[in-house]
């Protein structure tokens, strides 16, 4: 099979799905797969090559095409942010209907706007996200134009099916973890020898971007009610870290910022808690994400605690995580005080966690995304 994911993407990235999208490649180009990522020329401030960026192995071809990148200045953002998608989509349709994106039997994407016009030329593959509250004609029509649509989570399928689109052509492969990467054998000690942390420290623990839906602000918050607690951020953009140190100035609170994808795994090790605080106001949030730091704090083996969302609780239940009421300060502060006491137990949920962790690898979800497109 030959498969070209086309997307919007400037790469490498530090968002997550540059990562989720480079593992997908991966992984269906380990099942055998003739892969190849097509995706924009822009200006990029990571000069580092993608493949080691994300610590993967050159296993699928990389291509760029033409588009009109002015993103890097810093005014009219959405005026041009909608130029470069258009010149995108326009680069990477010439390219499928004139060029070297012929040989392909099919495209694979998770832009609105290739899905619904690279359909008039190839069977599309559509991987969705997130949803519009009122979807438009485009929207409609790319669903209904797809061979099938990828869906991360269950709330994102009952919702489309809500839309009214065919069930049957909806699969289920839900985000997943490279289990060599964070099962890393190394001690907590020595983790924090190596990040410089202190040995005795209560260290709690949050991975990832700081939107206002993931809630990072919600533990952030806690430092006050647990002046006991640690509290370590680690990832972020430079403009979202910025606005936080300048929120959040408790001297329990530690934000680190972006660090190197190979560290990552260190820190997940060094600490006591792993938390995931996501808002459920945010239906992102609520209903259709499947976090990639819930899989990868899984994998590590480290006690989580977690909102108490259904996106969440379709993948760990009470036996491998502890939950807190979502967007209430005082209860993730009251669970997180229960676990320093000692009234809790906490190994036996990381154990289970980490078994099922193995549910969810990339190949496991190349394996059933495969299995349901192939011809």
């Amino acid at each position: 099979m030959k498969i070209l994911y086309v997307t919007n993407l400037r790469l490498p990235t530090e968002k997550a799905h540059g990562k989720q999208i480079m593992e997908t490649c991966n992984a269906m180009a380990g099942q055998g797969v003739d892969m190849t990522l097509l995706i924009p020329r822009r200006v990029n401030p990571l000069k580092e090559n993608a493949f080691s960026f994300y610590g993967l192995q050159p296993s699928f071809s990389i291509r760029k095409v033409f588009c009109v990148d002015l993103l890097f200045l810093p005014f009219l953002k959405k005026f041009f942010f909608g130029l470069e998608n258009s010149s995108f989509t326009i680069s990477s349709f010439l390219n499928v209907f004139l060029g070297s994106g012929r040989q392909y039997e099919i495209i694979y994407t998770r832009d609105l706007a290739v899905a619904f016009f690279l359909s008039w030329l190839k069977p599309v593959v559509y991987e969705i996200h997130n949803l519009p509250d009122n979807p438009g004609f485009f929207s409609r029509w790319a669903w209904q134009r797809a061979r099938h649509i990828i869906v991360i989570s269950l709330g994102l399928r009952g919702d489309l099916v809500g839309f009214g689109v065919d069930a049957d052509k909806i699969i289920l492969a839900r985000d997943a973890v490279d289990l060599k990467k964070f099962d890393i054998n190394i001690s907590r000690e020595d983790a924090r020898k190596r990040l410089d942390m202190g040995f005795e420290e209560r260290v709690v623990l949050y991975t990832g971007h700081l939107f206002p839906w993931k809630g990072a602000d919600l533990l952030a918050e806690t430092a006050y009610l647990l002046p006991e607690a640690q509290l370590y951020f680690v990832g972020g953009s430079e403009e979202d870290i910025k606005k936080f140190r300048k929120k959040y100035k408790a001297d329990n609170v530690h934000i680190i910022g972006y660090r190197p994808a190979d560290e990552v795994p260190v820190w997940l090790k060094a600490a006591d808690l792993l938390v995931l605080p996501n808002r459920g106001q945010y239906k992102i949030s609520s209903r259709y994400t499947s976090p990639l730091k819930l899989f990868e704090y899984m994998a590590s083996g480290t006690p989580i605690v977690a909102a108490g969302l259904s996106s969440i609780r379709e993948i760990v239940s009470e036996g491998e995580a502890l939950f807190f009421r979502d967007g209430d300060v005082a209860s993730l502060a009251e669970v997180l005080s229960k676990t320093f006491s000692g009234q809790i137990d906490l190994k036996s949920r990381a154990e289970k966690a980490k078994i099922k962790a193995g549910e969810f690898t990339w190949n496991k979800r190349a394996q059933i995304i495969l299995n349901s497109i192939k011809p």
